[in-house]
């Protein structure tokens, strides 16, 4: 690796626009050496407003410019390719959430990388919140943890205008479960240290073969405890947005954002005392970004995993994959 690290990036959609390439020109250990997309107007228009060089995607990705790392931001199931072409390039590659629609399929592209070089952008390992909520469960300040309650998502109307790749399952994987689900089963796959699972009920409304709405009560193992997870994702409906860790005599309470307040109160109540999260973590979606690539790219220095290692992220894929598997009776 050289000091200053060279990233591609295939993919010039919005995730890489708003927040990928804001953080990564930025960054002083950084240069972005191209972009590249499938709509090659997209990829220069937006190479030329961060001053970046762009490059067509061929149809063999092993002929894409030479870099350290690359930013997979493009749908789950189109990846492959680019997987196996940069594994035998020896190119580190940070990927998109989610990483992978099963575990056989997690385990495959485990197998072409060392732990170290292959990464899943599950950001909200990094949030101020998350490490806070971490640290809090494995001091067991609090006692036992009973149970976590976590309603996420919101009414999204869908048309033919709208045709954003996760409305394919054929590109996403799925629907609400992989394509925003993810985000929250990884956060409480992390913040417990869950080492296991049994799913007790599941409920999912399918759209034809789109998952609109998951609901599910899922026995997490962590370590010589166990604790319940009652949990909702939906795209058909408004939710709170909120999680609710509950002990035997206290209940803590923070929303999804990075910037979300950590409150503690007494069962059934409704105002509590705010904890201060620790010093490092982020408060914003930038920060969030920047502190994903700081992890990655310090694991690559180090030659060892780190924070957003892909390998740490297995459980993850396995819970949603067992999910959708009870849901379909397969």
């Amino acid at each position: 690796m050289s000091a200053r690290h060279a990233v591609g990036i295939v993919g010039a959609g919005m995730i890489a626009e708003t927040l990928h390439l804001p953080v990564l020109t930025s960054m002083q250990d950084v240069r972005v050496a191209w972009i590249a997309d499938r709509d090659p107007e997209r990829a220069r228009s937006l190479a030329a407003a961060y001053g970046v060089a762009p490059a067509p995607l061929p149809a063999d990705p092993a002929q894409l410019p030479a870099c350290d790392a690359v930013l997979l931001a493009i749908p789950l199931q189109v990846r492959r390719p680019y997987y196996e072409a940069f594994s035998a390039r020896g190119t580190a590659v940070m990927a998109e959430k989610p990483f992978a629609v099963d575990s056989d399929e997690h385990r495959a592209i485990l197998d072409l990388f060392p732990a170290h070089r292959i990464a899943c952008g599950y950001q909200r390992r990094t949030f101020a919140n998350t490490l806070l909520i971490r640290k809090l469960l494995a001091k067991g300040w609090l006692g036992p943890l009973r149970e976590i309650v976590l309603r996420e998502g919101d009414r999204v109307k869908r048309s033919g205008a709208d045709s954003r790749h996760f409305d394919d399952v054929a590109l996403a994987g799925g629907g609400v479960l992989i394509s925003l689900g993810c985000h929250s089963l990884d956060w409480v796959v992390f913040v417990t240290g869950a080492t296991g699972y049994e799913i007790l009920a599941e409920d999912v409304v399918f759209d034809g073969e789109l998952d609109r709405k998951v609901t599910a009560r899922i026995r997490l193992e962590t370590g010589e405890a166990s604790v319940e997870l009652d949990y909702c994702v939906s795209w058909l409906d408004a939710q709170p947005n909120c999680t609710e860790l509950r002990f035997e005599h206290a209940e803590v309470t923070l929303g999804n954002a990075p910037a979300s307040p950590v409150l503690l109160h007494s069962p059934g109540e409704v105002a509590g005392a705010g904890l201060t999260a620790p010093a490092g973590g982020a408060t914003t979606q930038n920060q969030a970004c920047f502190l994903e690539w700081s992890h990655f790219l310090a694991g690559l220095v180090s030659g060892t995993p780190s924070l957003v290692s892909a390998s740490e992220t297995l459980l993850t894929t396995a819970l949603m994959e067992d999910i959708y598997r009870g849901a379909r009776g397969a």
